[in-house]
């Protein structure tokens, strides 16, 4: 009996060693928004339609990252919903990429815009912000547009890596499936006996 509970003791003791000392994920984002409910008011417009494409006149959006500067976002599609997208902002911070896919849903008078974007130029500001230099990977971006005036928009990044590798586990999940795989052992050691 004394041994079990010395095993016991030691798997614990190894567990909390490991969810000490296991690094913790260290995922960047940042967010773009403007209107509801972000606090910054919408600007610019949207015109075109599903069937042939869409552009903008620039849409002004303020990011996490960078406090109050706005950014500037320039966007075009074609009629097969695909295109090109820019956020940029006067000091040098910019993302670019391309829009392959567009899906487009109606309600009354609003339109709701959602781009699938592939981020492939990002600047040296925004990668510290990420803390990833090799970009983003894929995302969506989405407006809503009323009688072609914008009233929100809203985009998210993370740090995924254009490979969208899964994050590193924190280390309470890693004590979580330590302590179910020792309680699975005691359980398959009790009944072997």
């Amino acid at each position: 009996m004394v041994k079990i509970i010395f095993k016991s003791g030691l798997a614990v003791a190894c567990l909390l060693a490991v969810a000490v000392f296991v690094p913790r994920a260290n995922a960047g984002s940042i967010d773009f928004a403007c209107g509801a409910p972000a606090s910054n008011a919408c600007t610019g417009s949207v015109s075109g339609s599903s069937s042939t494409g869409f552009s903008t006149t620039g849409i002004g959006l303020q990011s996490s990252f960078d406090g109050t500067e706005m950014f500037n976002v320039i966007f075009t599609t074609n009629s097969a919903g695909t295109g090109s997208i820019s956020i940029s902002a006067n000091d040098g911070d910019s993302l670019s990429g391309d829009i392959v896919a567009t899906t487009g849903s109606s309600f009354g008078g609003d339109e709701t815009l959602t781009f699938d974007v592939n981020w492939t130029t990002l600047s040296a500001g925004v990668q510290t912000a990420l803390g990833h230099s090799s970009g983003v990977g894929q995302s969506t971006v989405e407006f809503s547009v009323s009688n072609g005036a914008v009233n929100s928009a809203d985009l998210h990044l993370n740090s995924s890596g254009p490979s969208g590798h899964s994050p590193t586990p924190e280390p309470s999940t890693l004590l979580l499936l330590g302590t179910g795989l020792l309680g699975v052992g005691f359980v398959f050691r009790r009944y072997t006996f």
